[in-house]
This record gives C-alpha cells, sequence and structure tokens, in this order.
C-alpha cells in the first residue's frame, strides 16, 4: 500500500512540475486566469474584432492547450491576417497569431505551435461574426 501511495506522489509531483514549466513558458493557458479572449481579423483594407463568449473562449484555451511546439519561426506574414489576443485577469496578454499553413506564432515564443483544430476554429469564429479576412 504505501509503495502505490509513494509512485502516485511522485506522479502526481512530476505532473505538477511539467504543468508548471508548461506555464511559464506559455505553452499552456490556465483557463481560471483567463479573463477575456478577443479575435481579431485583417483583409488589407479592413479590419474586425470580437470578445468570444465564455463558451468560445473556454474552447479557444482548450485547443491550445492540445499545441504542440513546431520548428523556430523563420519568417512572418507581412501582417496578421487573424489573432486571438487573450487577457489575463494578472494584467498580461499572450497573441496567438497566424503563422504558416497550420502552423501559429505565439507572442512569448520563438517556436512555432501546431494545432490544426485551433486554426479550424478561428476560421469557424470568423465565419460565424462575418468577420473580414484574407
Amino acid at each position: 500500500m504505501k509503495k502505490w501511495l509513494k509512485i502516485c506522489l511522485i506522479v502526481l509531483c512530476v505532473l505538477v512540475a511539467l504543468d508548471l514549466m508548461a506555464q511559464l513558458f506559455c505553452l499552456r493557458v490556465n483557463p481560471l486566469m483567463v479573463d477575456r479572449i478577443e479575435l481579431y481579423t485583417y483583409d488589407h483594407t479592413r479590419e474586425g474584432r470580437v470578445v468570444l463568449n465564455e463558451e468560445e473562449a473556454s474552447k479557444v484555451v482548450l485547443l491550445y492547450n492540445l499545441s504542440m511546439p513546431s520548428r523556430r519561426v523563420d519568417g512572418q506574414p507581412c501582417c496578421d491576417s487573424y489573432r486571438l489576443e487573450v487577457y489575463f485577469k494578472i494584467g498580461t496578454k499572450l497573441f496567438i497569431s497566424e503563422g504558416t499553413k497550420d502552423k501559429l506564432i505565439i507572442s512569448t515564443s520563438d517556436h512555432y505551435v501546431s494545432n490544426k483544430w485551433l486554426l479550424d476554429y478561428i476560421l469557424e469564429l470568423v465565419e460565424k461574426y462575418g468577420l473580414p479576412i484574407d
């Protein structure tokens, strides 16, 4: 019994440590710390912005947390066609913006993240709200 308790405690400590490291490097977002998320879009002539409702923001956080780091950022589009702006309750911000194909650029990282589901959801929100996009 003590052996299993020790193993469970070690596993729990490792998981907590990994979660803290991921949050420190902004690879994960704690949904309880999010104040609001805004979706910004641009098509070279017009721009649009919408504040996501609680359900949409929760889905964005869930999908973002499933993102996998990809290769180093080696180039950026001339201007973002879309950008998610995550505002935290402590006053900080995180930008998730257009990268290349199915890659996204995170403002606090020098690596792309790969997440086709999040990209598809962003495009779904753009269509839902009738926002301009290239």
